[in-house]
Order: structure tokens, then C-alpha cells, then sequence
């Protein structure tokens, strides 16, 4: 009787008992403990039994207990008496299943940190209870998932204040239970008065970046439906508002979104043929870019769709008061085309303020696998105001989230809005309580790198007016006007400089010609055009180069080695996507693969051959590939050799004045190793250049067959890159030599006997259009000079901004969570009518809340 009277008030512990031979586990059920609730002393005038076989889910096993309820004149209801002894019921009336709430918080904190699924953590539960699965109770499996689905919601209103407001759930609006970043600018918040006002240079620091991207891991089947699986929270959090999402896209149900840019991106998702038995085929969504905070989610039926991500962002944007808006997608080329045009279908309050014209920008990652012409206007290195953000953030983002994909397809729509809902307010919670050391890393990382690429830019600077004085101003003056008019001349790009087409115009042509096709009722064999495979396969073609010339370098560093084994896999997953279209147009590949493989073992990923139709035989291309594809890839190669000679020639002529200049002015140790690690980087992109004209000219003779087009277009030599007489570094005087290193006696002696009039020009400087006129001065500053100062000027701004805002991020996020702190103070005021009871919990838990706010500030502010 002792041992039962002690456990009266521990009735969850887990017992055993001497039976003569050794200690087996019983239960205190079995030894006739009984469990009375509605009294802290255990005893009641007036109990009644409860039912029988209670069951109590607790950390440690599934518990039967024998309880009675109070039925005295002070009683409360059944469930009232159960959360009183932090046993939460499974349903309001007649309960016969609890769970504790130390299990509650404890399976919520590993699923939302270690991504366990009910399922799983249920199981546990059982093996706990028994390993033998003899004696197992019956599952209360669908009992525990009602729970943590209400527990998961109410923690989420209370978090959001509603529990201590009167009819706070009804009146809950959408979106306002999600953890709003506190570094973003905030009107009425975290801005100063009169930031409406700011000049031009400052407009950035309240400027806002969001990043969208698609996620098709977490899909959801057709499973249970919206009637029988209403949710609890759903639209009141992360996900949009159902509703209104529904209507919106019902009038866009054929809507088909075609790409230009390339045919491996998102959009080509948008008719994919797994959607089917799929209620949702993925998810979109929209965050903070420099913070990481999700802001908007929502599911999508056939893809990336336009209207579903123009609802995510925009319902994103609802409450923000803007000036500035940079939106950073890796579709964003083709996604802005007609934003505002669709933007007018969405209702009012959706709607961005007249006037404002966002930034559309890439992810840094993303934009190498655009084409040439989308990269400069949407490279987050180049465009003003955005700072040092990458826009990667939301592929850390659903790396986080990918863990939970198996579980959430098989839910119900609504459970699996909320359960998602849980886990970004987990995310966002962790990303908020980490600000301040994010915040405090990243500031001292930015003011040493500005300072750095500052001193970098002065020197460079320096060096160009050393040669002519007004060049800076001009190159200055170019750059703004582009960045306010895309149309102006790109100063980061090479300007053409032969009557040849480059690969941009032939690529557009192509592209035209097949649009025009498609209107003319011609079908196309897969989703991936003709045109966007065969320049995907000249990018990948690009990529295996770099990496053949990065196997080279020996006694590589380990980020070095990483960064080379990623390029492999980036290679790889490129190469499968390419297959498919592959397939589809060139029906020979198979057998070519099949004779590859027989005739071969196994080479490494960069070396692995792609099959254009340049490398099939003459006689097997009319069957064996799309009529017209080899012309195309005809095309796409004549220009790919007049932009690497285009390239080389830039490339010969900066190094030429480099060299120049480092002969003549640089002297001492560590000026000269800053010299020559600039020519070193030099001549590995000339190289690269090299390898890249060689190839492409052996795919065009094998397209083309010999011809007239061989004598422009000639076999290019190692003796053949050398710069123009005008700009010849082999003075007869000059002891160095074009590789920055002292010539040898012999060389002195060759060069002092070729005479100038019997040197000859390279062919790759006399094809016609390539030679400057003698008194054009422009040449003197070569334009590799130009790209390499614009770009070290945007490096130098980026970090400069990233500096400035990096001190107003800091300020902000104190004076956000100031007025957080305040705001729950203020909701620690009960409503009349309330009982005492819980008037003490309301007022507990906002000063509670405020206690919080106020350590992250205190943590914040002394970091």
C-alpha cells in the first residue's frame, strides 16, 4: 500500500516486481493503483470511475490506467480535469485517450530538429511498451496524430498572440501567425522617419529582396480531401490563403509557360507527366533573401506555374510598404517579361504600389546556366543596391524542409499545410535567435573584404590613369547609363569585333525559326527545343573543360577539391537532364553509347562524350538524327570559333598591356608576385579560349567538310597567340618576355636577328575586321582592362553597400525586437468577462513572451 499511496501522484512510472526468480515489468494498473483527477490531494468526496483501459500516451510507454473523475460540487469538466494534470484528451467529451504534454513538447522539439515522423516516433513508443509485441495495447495511433495536429496549432496561436485577445482565432488574418523577420524594413517599426525621402545612394538601405524557387520533393497525394481534412491553421501562417488561391489559378487552367532561355530550367516542369495521383506536385516559395525567412508557400498543381508563383510573391509583399524591390528567381529572365500584365489580374490589395519598378535578378549559382545575354542584366554581382546577397538562401532553406517530404505526401491537404506551417516557424525561429551572431560575423567579414577590394580598385584605378586620365570618367559614365538602360552598350561584355554572327545572334535566330515553326502546326518531340538542347550541350561542353584544366593543378587546397567534385556532380545531373532530349532527337545515340561502352571502361564525367551530331558519321546523321539538327549545330559552331577569337584577341591584347606596363613600372617582390598571379590568371583563360576555338573547329569541319571558310577560320597554333605587331612585346631591347619572366641568352640573340621587317602577324589578328585602324586610340586601353575595372568597381561597391547595411541591419533587428517586447507587455491585459484562471495564464504568458524579446536584445546589443 505504501508503494501505491507514493505513486498516486507519479502514475506514468514504469514498475516492476519480484516474482521469485527475478524483477518483470508489470504496470501499476495491474498492482490496483487508481488515478483521481480534479484534486491536487488525490481524494474526492464524490468520484466516478472513468472508462475503463484509460490510455495515457507518456515519454517512456503506452500506459492503461484506472482514473475517477471529480463529480463533487467544486468539479470541472472531464477535459478541464485532465489538463489540469497536463494530460491532453484526445477528444472534448467522453476521453479515453491522453497524451501528457512532456510528450507533446517532446516529440514536437524532434520532429521539428530531427525531422521524426509520427509514425516513426509512435512506433517507439510501442517497441517501449513491448519489444516482444505480444502485450502491445491497442494503437492509438490516429488518437495521437488529432493531438499533436491541435497541439501544433494552438502553439502557433499563441505564439502569434492570439490567446491573449478576445476572439483572437476568428479574427486571426492570413499570414499573421508567420515569424515576420525583424531585420527586414518594417514601416511604422524599424524605419526612421522620413526614410520615404532618402536620395538615390541611400534608397538601398530599405530596399527589400525576396527569392522565390519551387520545391518538388514535397508532394501530396490524393489523400483524404479538403471536406474530411479542414485544418485548423491553414492560410492563417505560411501557406496562402486557399481560397482566393484556388479561384486564382481556376483561371489560368491553361496556362502554358514556354521557355527561351534555357530548356532545363523549372519552367519546363509546368507539363510534367508524374502529376498524376498527385493532389500537389511540389511547393513554391517565397522568402527574405538576406535573412533566409520564409515569408509565403503554396502548393502547385502542374509545375512552376506563373500564376502560382505570382500569388506566393505577391501575397509575400502584401503588407510591405515599398520603394525598392529586388525579386531574385532563377527564372527571373523569362518570369518578368509580362509580370505586369499578370500582375493586373490578381485582386487589388495583391496589387505592388504604382510606380514601383522592381529588380528582377538571378541566383548567383543560377545564372552561369543562363544564356550569355540574361546573365549581366540579372547578375546579383553587377546590379546596384543589392549588396553581397548570393540569392542561394532558399536552397539552404529547403534543405532543411526535404527530410519531411516522405511523410507529408501521404497526409491529408490540410494536416500537411499545417504540420509544413510548424516546421518553417521552427526554421524561422532558429534563423531569428541566430541574428545576432549572423549579423555580428558578417560585419567584421565585410569591413575587411571592402577594404580590401577598395585598396584593390584604387590600385587598378591608378595604374589605367597613369595611361590616360579621362578613361575612368568614361568607363564610369557607361556603366550607370547601362544600369539605367539595359538596351546601352554592356560594359562587361566584350564588343564584337568581326562581321561574323556571334553565338548570341545565331542562337536567336535558331530560336525564332522554331517559334515560327510552332505556329505553323510543326510539334515539337520533347519539351527541351532543338536549339536549347544543342547550346545546353555547348555549355556543358564548357564546363568539362574546366574541370579537365582543374585536375591539372597539383597540391590543390580542400575547398578547391570540393569545389572540383561539385563541378562533377553539377556535370553529371546536367547530362542526365540533356539524355532525355537527347534521345528524342538523336535516335542513333543508344547504339552509340553501346558501341562506347563495348570499345571502352569507364572515364571520368569530364571526359565523357555527349554525341552531338558533329562526332556521328556523315552517312548515319540523316537517319539518325532530327532533320535539320546537324545545320543547327553547324551554326551554333562557326559562331562559337568567332567568339573564342574574339575572346583571345582581348585576352592577347590586356596581357599584352600588362606586361607593358609591369616591364616598365613594377619593381620589388611583392608588387611583381601581384603582377605576375594577374598574367597567371591570363593566360589560363586564354587557354581556355584555345580549347575551346580547337574543338569547335573540328565539330565544324566534321559538319561542313573542307572549303573556302578554312582560310578564315584557320587551324590555330601555339605560335599563332601572339599579339599584334602594334602591340608586339618582343622588343629587341626588352630582356622580358611575354610570360613575365627574364628571356633566356639564346631567345635574346633569335629575337635580335628577326628583324622587324621580317616579322609576320598572327592570321588570328589579319582576319578580316580584327585589326584596329593605326589612330584608333580606344585600343590602347584594351577592353579586358575595361570588364576587369568594372567588375573590380562593382566588387568594391557590393561590399561598401554590404558594409552600410550590415549597421542599419543591426540597429534594426534591436529596435524590432524592442517593439516586439513592448507590443506583448501591452497584451498582458485581460478582457472582461474572463476567469481568473485563465486572466493569470494570458498575463503570464505575454510578459513571459516580452522576457524573451527582451534577452535577445540584451544578447544582441552586448555581442
Amino acid at each position: 500500500m505504501c508503494f501505491l499511496e507514493r505513486h498516486k501522484r507519479l502514475p506514468l512510472h514504469t514498475v516492476k516486481k519480484l516474482n521469485g526468480e527475478y524483477f518483470e515489468r508489470t504496470t501499476l494498473q495491474a498492482l490496483g493503483l487508481r488515478i483521481q483527477l480534479g484534486h491536487l490531494k488525490g481524494e474526492c468526496v464524490n468520484p466516478e470511475r472513468g472508462p475503463c483501459s484509460f490510455t495515457v500516451l507518456h515519454t517512456n510507454r503506452v500506459h492503461l490506467v484506472n482514473i475517477d473523475f471529480c463529480r463533487c460540487d467544486q468539479h470541472v469538466s472531464d477535459r478541464q480535469q485532465l489538463l489540469q494534470s497536463r494530460w491532453y484528451p484526445a477528444t472534448v467529451y467522453y476521453p479515453k485517450t491522453c497524451t501528457t504534454i512532456e510528450l507533446l513538447n517532446q516529440f514536437h522539439i524532434l520532429t521539428l530538429a530531427g525531422k521524426i515522423s509520427h509514425h516513426e516516433f509512435y512506433l517507439s513508443l510501442e517497441r517501449l511498451t513491448d519489444n516482444l509485441e505480444i502485450n502491445t495495447p491497442n494503437t492509438r495511433y490516429k488518437a495521437f496524430m488529432r493531438i499533436v495536429h491541435q497541439f501544433q496549432a494552438e502553439r502557433m496561436l499563441k505564439c502569434g498572440g492570439r490567446g491573449c485577445t478576445e476572439d483572437g482565432i476568428e479574427c486571426t488574418e492570413a499570414g499573421q501567425l508567420a515569424i515576420v523577420c525583424p531585420v527586414c524594413p518594417q514601416p511604422g517599426v524599424n524605419l526612421p522617419e522620413g526614410w520615404e525621402a532618402a536620395n538615390e545612394e541611400d534608397k538601398y538601405l530599405y530596399s527589400l529582396l525576396v527569392s522565390m524557387d519551387a520545391n518538388f520533393r514535397l508532394k501530396n497525394r490524393m489523400r483524404s480531401s479538403d471536406e474530411a481534412d479542414p485544418g485548423l491553421i491553414t492560410g492563417l501562417a505560411y501557406f496562402v490563403e486557399p481560397k482566393g488561391y484556388s479561384q486564382h489559378l481556376k483561371r489560368f487552367a491553361a496556362q502554358t509557360d514556354t521557355s527561351t532561355c534555357s530548356g532545363f530550367k523549372a519552367i519546363t516542369m509546368a507539363e510534367t507527366k508524374f502529376s498524376s495521383g498527385m493532389r500537389s506536385t511540389g511547393v513554391g516559395m517565397c522568402i527574405c533573401a538576406r535573412h533566409e525567412m520564409v515569408r509565403a508557400v503554396g502548393d502547385l498543381q502542374r509545375g512552376e506555374r506563373y500564376c502560382n508563383m505570382d500569388w506566393v510573391l505577391l501575397s509575400a509583399l502584401q503588407s510591405f510598404a515599398l520603394i525598392t524591390l529586388y525579386i531574385i528567381y532563377d527564372i527571373a529572365c523569362q518570369f518578368k517579361i509580362h509580370f505586369k500584365e499578370r500582375m493586373s489580374q490578381v485582386p487589388a490589395k495583391f496589387q505592388l504600389p504604382d510606380g514601383l519598378e522592381p529588380w528582377f535578378a538571378i541566383p548567383k549559382c543560377h545564372c552561369p546556366a543562363h544564356k550569355q545575354e540574361c546573365q549581366t542584366p540579372h547578375s546579383l554581382n553587377l546590379m546596384p543596391g543589392v549588396r553581397r546577397t548570393d540569392g542561394e538562401g532558399i536552397e539552404r532553406d529547403w534543405s532543411s524542409l526535404n527530410p519531411i517530404a516522405n511523410s507529408t505526401k501521404e497526409m491529408g491537404p490540410r494536416f500537411r499545410h499545417d504540420t509544413i506551417d510548424d516546421h518553417l516557424a521552427h526554421h524561422n525561429w532558429r534563423k531569428l535567435v541566430s541574428l545576432g551572431h549572423t549579423l555580428c560575423r558578417k560585419s567584421l567579414l565585410a569591413s575587411a573584404e571592402s577594404s580590401r577590394q577598395q585598396r584593390i580598385l584604387e590600385d587598378i584605378t591608378l595604374t589605367i590613369e597613369g595611361r590616360n586620365e579621362s578613361i575612368i570618367p568614361m568607363w564610369t559614365s557607361m556603366i550607370r547609363l547601362w544600369e539605367a538602360d539595359k538596351s546601352q552598350p554592356n560594359p562587361y561584355e566584350f564588343t564584337k569585333t568581326h562581321s561574323a554572327k556571334s553565338q548570341k545572334e545565331v542562337r536567336l535566330e535558331l530560336i525564332e525559326d522554331e517559334w515560327k515553326a510552332l505556329a505553323a502546326g510543326t510539334r515539337l518531340l520533347h519539351k527541351t527545343t532543338p536549339t536549347s538542347f544543342l547550346v545546353a550541350c555547348l555549355g556543358l561542353e564548357d564546363k568539362q573543360r574546366k574541370i579537365r584544366m582543374a585536375r591539372k593543378q597539383v597540391d590543390m587546397m580542400p575547398q578547391q577539391a570540393t569545389d572540383l567534385q561539385q563541378g562533377c556532380l553539377t556535370i553529371q545531373t546536367t547530362l542526365d537532364r540533356i539524355r532525355s532530349a537527347q534521345r528524342a532527337y538523336m535516335p542513333i545515340l543508344e547504339s552509340l553509347i553501346a558501341e562506347e561502352t563495348d570499345e571502352t571502361t569507364s572515364c571520368d564525367i569530364e571526359d565523357m562524350p555527349l554525341w552531338l551530331p558533329s562526332v556521328v558519321d556523315a552517312s548515319q546523321r540523316g537517319s539518325g538524327c532530327l532533320h535539320g539538327l546537324a545545320a543547327k549545330e553547324e551554326a551554333l559552331r562557326e559562331a562559337q570559333c568567332y567568339d573564342a577569337l574574339d575572346k583571345i584577341r582581348a585576352l592577347q591584347r590586356g596581357k599584352a598591356h600588362l606586361v607593358i606596363y609591369k616591364n616598365h613600372n613594377i619593381r620589388g617582390q611583392r608588387p611583381s608576385t601581384r603582377a605576375q598571379t594577374s598574367l597567371d590568371r591570363l593566360n589560363d583563360c586564354i587557354c581556355m579560349e584555345v580549347i575551346r576555338y580547337r574543338e569547335a573547329r573540328v565539330a565544324l569541319l566534321s559538319l561542313r567538310g573542307g572549303g573556302p571558310w578554312e582560310n578564315i577560320l584557320q587551324p590555330l597554333h601555339d605560335g599563332d597567340l601572339r599579339p599584334p605587331s602594334t602591340f608586339d612585346i618582343d622588343d629587341p631591347d626588352d630582356t622580358i618576355g611575354a610570360d613575365s619572366k627574364k628571356k633566356s641568352q639564346k631567345k635574346l640573340q633569335a629575337q635580335h636577328q628577326l628583324g622587324e621587317g621580317h616579322k609576320k602577324a598572327s592570321w588570328v589578328w589579319t582576319t578580316t575586321g580584327t585589326l584596329p585602324e593605326e589612330d584608333d586610340d580606344d585600343f590602347e586601353i584594351s577592353e579586358v582592362v575595361r570588364i576587369e575595372w568594372a567588375k573590380a568597381r562593382a566588387r568594391a561597391l557590393r561590399w561598401k553597400e554590404e558594409v552600410c547595411l550590415l549597421r542599419e541591419e543591426m540597429c534594426r533587428v534591436r529596435i524590432t525586437l524592442q517593439v516586439r517586447a513592448e507590443w506583448w507587455r501591452s497584451q498582458g491585459t485581460p478582457w472582461e468577462g474572463l476567469d481568473p484562471d485563465t486572466a493569470e495564464g494570458v498575463q503570464a504568458y505575454a510578459f513571459r513572451q516580452a522576457k524573451v524579446n527582451d534577452t535577445l536584445l540584451k544578447q544582441f546589443t552586448e555581442l
